[in-house]
């Protein structure tokens, strides 16, 4: 079963994502152009690094602390998925 939770500040550290794979592989993306948004081929893989996490555990321990939030869904006690919205 999916259990969905609101994120606490303590709880963020990189072990909270031990188990969560950032991959993906990307071909198109939406760029604005001389005020226009199109969709143009810029073909990249977003896979994380290490400073990565430790950049985006800041930033996420920093919504909260500044009264947004961070929403998480784990299965099987995993993260799977979250979201963060800002104040």
């Amino acid at each position: 079963m999916v259990e969905y939770r609101i994120l606490q500040a303590e709880e963020l550290c990189r072990k909270l994502f031990g188990d969560f794979i950032r991959h993906q592989i990307v071909t198109k993306c939406w760029r604005n152009e001389n005020g226009k948004w199109i969709i143009k081929d810029d073909p990249f893989v977003d896979d994380w690094t290490e400073k990565d996490y430790r950049i985006l555990i800041t930033c996420l321990k920093t919504t909260i602390q500044t009264n947004g939030f961070v929403y998480a869904a784990f299965y099987d006690k995993k993260l799977k998925g979250f979201v963060s919205v800002e104040s």
